[in-house]
């Protein structure tokens, strides 16, 4: 069992004790003068439909805050699913943003927390987690039987881990990021949907993911969509929503609403047919199938799903991706081995041989597997430079920087920690370059150049001072 395994299986002990805290409170009346700390979510129902409020503070912890959104047709008169999402960067504004159209469609609830960010410690993260479900129960005219959770790249993770403990989330929908094999061995969670870019280094942990007991991969979804490691756009995120609302009345949680289910599906086809990746097109139909088998007629959706999986284009599909996946491996692996043990000279040697490397055949197919590789590559040139700067190893930090900014260099974290690594070293010239580049590309934390153990001695320069003032304009 690796590192992420051992960490996801302690936190779903350690989460089963602190939903059992929860539970106990759940039947507590709150009293009155602690609600009004909440001004925004307490106001009048008529007042929330078609609105996002920012910075709530969590009632059961008022250091922790989240943003919560309520769809146009919000009323006091019926009850609403609920879905929680987790941002890896904290932002929670963001995915509330990107997904209230599907909020206003669908009719839920988006709430989404606002400390929960990769780097959190396990008892952070079950505090935010613990946090987070508490304040659904309390949010008003929430259905309880209908909470949702979902989250991208390391808030897929924080997702997977109230989802798949016993909180009662009845679906999660995971992008960028899988969940840990043998963690899913029964309803709730009733579904899961993983999605993630063609270009994503995390698409394999999606695609590859199984069940100890077969059954449960008729409730399981993949979807792909042309992108990278990024939250997924709302037409794509538009799937999810599909599928809760298809399995929530499949499950009687909620009554069936035919003439709903006719219109996702009829959204789904359309969708299938703007597809022109066959193996793409041929998930979109099993969704399909899944989601609607025994409510509506899918004898058309399951022939058409027949014919594309018979297909000479489809076979041919498969068999590229299978060789693209071991030209994949291979030079992961390659690459992998080198970082630590191969000069900048020959990383620079070797990853541009790489760079220009093509396909004739399916040469999308081959441009998105080298941005896998190139994503792997990249994580772990960071996850080495975090541990160089934490150890003040100058040498180490200024090697795993130039290959990070070498294999990554539209990624500000590349610029910024670069940054770090040249004011480590004493090189304020390369310092004050590399954090005007990832001000250039969109670095936007001046609150982290200010506090960063690293810049403290150049807090009262006038160029620093110049940086600093250009992220707050």
């Amino acid at each position: 069992m690796n590192a992420c395994n051992h960490y996801f299986w302690f936190m779903r002990i350690f989460l089963l004790l602190c939903f059992v805290v929860i539970i106990s409170c759940s039947g507590k009346k709150t009293e009155p003068s602690k609600l009004e700390s909440n001004a925004e979510v307490a106001s009048a129902p008529i007042e929330k439909s078609g609105h996002a409020f920012s910075a709530q503070p969590c009632q059961l912890n008022a250091n922790l805050h989240y943003s919560v959104y309520y769809p146009t047709r919000f009323s006091s008169k019926e009850k609403f699913p609920i879905l929680i999402l987790f941002d890896p960067h904290g932002d929670p504004d963001f995915p509330l943003g990107e997904y209230e159209s599907l909020a206003d469609a669908y009719d839920f609830i988006l709430i989404a927390a606002k400390e929960s960010k990769n780097g959190n410690s396990a008892e952070q993260t079950a505090n935010i987690i613990q946090s987070m479900l508490y304040q659904c129960l309390l949010i008003e005219k929430v259905d309880t039987n209908q909470i949702f959770a979902g989250g991208f790249s390391g808030g897929a993770r924080v997702a997977s881990l109230l989802a798949l403990s016993p909180s009662g989330v009845k679906g999660l929908v995971v992008c960028g990021a899988g969940i840990p094999a043998g963690s899913w061995t029964g309803v709730p969670p009733n579904l899961i949907v993983g999605i993630a870019g063609n270009s994503d280094m995390n698409l394999s942990e999606i695609l590859n993911f199984k069940t100890q007991d077969p059954r449960m991969m008729s409730r399981y979804q993949t979807i792909r969509f042309s992108g990278d490691h990024a939250w997924p756009p709302a037409s794509v995120m538009e799937n999810a929503f599909i599928a809760f609302t298809a399995i929530a009345q499949r499950d009687r949680f909620t009554p069936v609403n035919t003439k709903q289910l006719e219109l996702a599906l009829s959204f789904l086809k359309h969708q299938s047919d703007s597809v022109s990746n066959v193996i793409e097109k041929v998930e979109l139909y099993k969704n399909m199938v899944k989601n609607f088998q025994g409510m509506l007629n899918t004898t058309t959706v399951e022939a058409a799903l027949q014919k594309l999986m018979n297909s000479i284009e489809y076979k041919q599909a498969l068999s590229v991706e299978s060789e693209f996946k071991q030209i994949e491996s291979k030079n992961r692996d390659y690459f992998l081995r080198a970082l630590g043990s191969k000069d900048t000279g020959w990383w620079r040697t070797e990853f541009e041989r790489w760079e220009s490397t093509s396909a004739t055949k399916s040469p999308q197919a081959f441009e998105d597997m080298k941005n896998r590789v190139r994503g792997v590559i990249s994580l772990s040139s960071y996850m080495s430079l975090n541990r160089a700067i934490t150890a003040l190893h100058k040498e180490q930090s200024a090697y795993f920087s130039s290959i990070y900014r070498m294999v990554d260099p539209k990624n500000t974290e590349a610029w910024y920690l670069s940054a770090v690594s040249a004011a480590m070293d004493g090189n304020g010239a390369d310092c004050f370059l590399f954090l005007e580049v990832a001000i250039q590309k969109g670095f936007k934390d001046a609150t982290r150049c200010r506090i960063e153990p690293a810049f403290m001695t150049l807090q009262n320069d006038s160029r620093f001072q110049e940086k600093v003032n250009q992220i707050n304009n």
